[in-house]
């Protein structure tokens, strides 16, 4: 019976949001006509009789859609903003060109951007799935923006928040209020929409968290317009918000057109400053979006030779992304290097293949690899290939030396009881079969790495299959004298103090040098030694030859169930 009564009762007075919901958001009860019915009387009251008549600023319908849209996209009410566009989209009954102004409905600028608005709601609510129906909400949304953009007019650099009066524009002919505007006529030429602008301020003020000021026509002079380079920057950081790249990267392209026209009057510094950040986005837009290409080519755009190598920089860092699906690897391959920007790519791919994990995927060795390959260049990729190589050779005698210790029972965990009753013999057994096929995954990487070294020499002119190799650390470092003659000097250092006064005897105003029984001053040009590397070797073809069939044989005995200590060590 309390069910029955509630739902006989009457609802309570609707808010302002409840009275222009569309008819099948009303739940179904009797009297549904009336509530209709309601909703568009209601409708008719809030927008006036006429509807949106006129694209002026004094029309009041206009600025009522305007005020009553922009709270309700303010409050959330998404709903019952569509109501509101739908509403003022239609063409008022009995309204043509003999009562003045022709009809523009939806096309005024700022009904233009709620609509934007309410579609980009879609683009927050679907996944951003390339190809899905979020691109088509995206493209909707955007073509929307670009639409109200129109009520932006800044051409000359010099921007007024008055909005002529007189100018109407149609829906049906577009362009109309331009084309009535006399040449060089300046008193009546269109400017911006302010009751666009008060939406666009109303945007930033709601990502910034900053109440913006009411509807007002004297507003623009209070508060510096916005012009189309703060529009699209506006519409840009909006897309990024939501998540979505590609609307941000659309604005982004949008706002560089219009760096030229704001900043016509500036210095030339403050422009590029202004570009520069604006490519640096669409870098970012383009890297979150997968889009290689697009990413570099706002690499290279970067103002200055500096920002545009840290911008190459950053690109590879996103292209060696461990466990990145979307193809950076081979995306790399195909981007246009050209020799100017080769040598940067090469050092950043270099210095991440030097730091990265040996297992990490995608490998930057094996990308530098492919990108040396690519251009025809089968020494360098060698060359790029044998330094992880001699990282995994590094990484087999440590895992040799594991899997020695764990097959010898070395560091054997648990008690005495426990080895008694056999657990820890179990125990052991696990941890020598682990080890053992860590050695044999390690054998297995540093075998394929050796291999590709070898076809990648085989590549090259039979007088270039070598390697100029640098100094690794197992290499012992040498002597070398410099700045005298071999047989001029006259320091009588003994052997045994030669180490600890060698700093001194490179030093003109030293004090006496004492070695043991005798002290003699050090003459006025001295020797100097210093430790240096011994010059790079070349590694031959036949060296990698014979260190892949020695690999491959280690390999061979470790899966054949061998001893890790009978393997030996590299």
């Amino acid at each position: 019976a309390g069910v029955a009564a509630g739902r006989a009762a009457p609802a309570p007075p609707p808010p302002l949001s409840s009275a222009v919901l569309p008819a099948d958001a009303v739940s179904a009860r009797p009297g549904l006509s009336l509530v209709r019915a309601g909703a568009a009387l209601c409708a008719e009251i809030v927008l006036g009789a006429r509807g949106v008549a006129t694209y002026r600023v004094d029309d009041g319908g206009y600025r009522r859609a305007v005020e009553i849209g922009a709270e309700l996209y303010a409050g959330g009410e998404l709903a019952a903003l569509s109501r509101v566009l739908k509403q003022a989209r239609a063409a008022p009954p009995g309204l043509g060109l003999s009562d003045g102004a022709p009809s523009v409905g939806g096309d005024a600028p700022a009904l233009l951007f709620l609509q934007a608005l309410r579609a980009s709601a879609d683009v927050a609510r679907i996944p951003a799935v390339p190809g899905s129906d979020g691109d088509a909400a995206t493209e909707e949304a955007l073509g929307l923006f670009f639409r109200a953009a129109s009520g932006i007019r800044d051409a000359s650099g010099d921007v007024s928040g008055r909005f002529h009066s007189d100018v109407s524009m149609d829906r049906d002919d577009e362009g109309a209020g331009d084309d009535a505007i006399a040449p060089g006529d300046d008193a009546i030429a269109p400017r911006s929409d302010p009751l666009l602008q008060h939406l666009v301020k109303l945007l930033r003020s709601i990502m910034s968290g900053f109440p913006a000021t009411g509807f007002d026509n004297n507003a623009g002079d209070a508060t510096p317009p916005v012009s189309a380079l703060e529009y699209y920057e506006t519409l840009m950081l909006f897309f990024e918000r939501l998540g979505c790249s590609l609307g941000a990267v659309r604005c982004a392209h949008a706002a560089l057109r219009e760096v030229g026209t704001a900043h016509a009057k500036d210095a030339a510094a403050m422009a590029s400053r202004r570009a520069a950040r604006l490519w640096a986005n669409l870098l970012q837009y383009a890297l979150d979006l997968g889009d290689w290409s697009g990413a570099y080519a706002a690499a290279l755009s970067v103002p200055g030779a500096d920002a545009q190598n840290a911008a190459l920089r950053r690109l590879v860092a996103a292209l060696c992304e461990p466990g990145d699906v979307r193809g950076g690897a081979a995306a790399l391959v195909r981007l246009p290097l050209g020799p100017d920007r080769l040598p940067t790519v090469v050092r950043a791919l270099e210095g991440r293949a030097a730091a990265a994990p040996l297992e990490a995927v995608p490998n930057p060795a094996t990308m530098l690899h492919a990108l040396h390959v690519a251009r025809g260049a089968p020494g360098e990729a060698a060359a790029a290939v044998l330094r992880h190589a001699r990282r995994l050779g590094e990484a087999v005698a440590s895992a040799a030396a594991r899997a020695e210790l764990a097959s010898s029972g070395v560091g054997g965990v648990g008690s005495d009881s426990e080895r008694a009753s056999g657990g820890a013999s179990s125990a052991k057994a696990a941890a020598a079969g682990e080890a053992r096929r860590r050695l044999a995954e390690a054998l297995e990487a540093h075998c394929g790495a050796l291999l590709v070294v070898i076809n990648s020499l085989r590549l090259c002119p039979p007088g270039a299959r070598h390697v100029v190799e640098e100094w690794r650390p197992e290499r012992k470092l040498r002597e070398l004298t410099i700045d005298g003659d071999d047989d001029g000097g006259k320091s009588v250092e003994s052997k045994a103090d030669d180490d600890d006064d060698e700093n001194a005897a490179g030093d003109e105003n030293a004090e006496p040098v004492r070695s043991g029984r005798t002290a003699v001053r050090a003459p006025p040009h001295p020797k100097r030694r210093r430790r240096v590397p011994p010059a790079p070797e070349r590694t031959s073809l036949s060296r990698l030859l014979r260190e892949y069939a020695l690999a491959a044989a280690r390999l061979e005995l470790c899966v054949a169930g061998a001893e890790p200590a009978a393997l030996g060590r590299s």
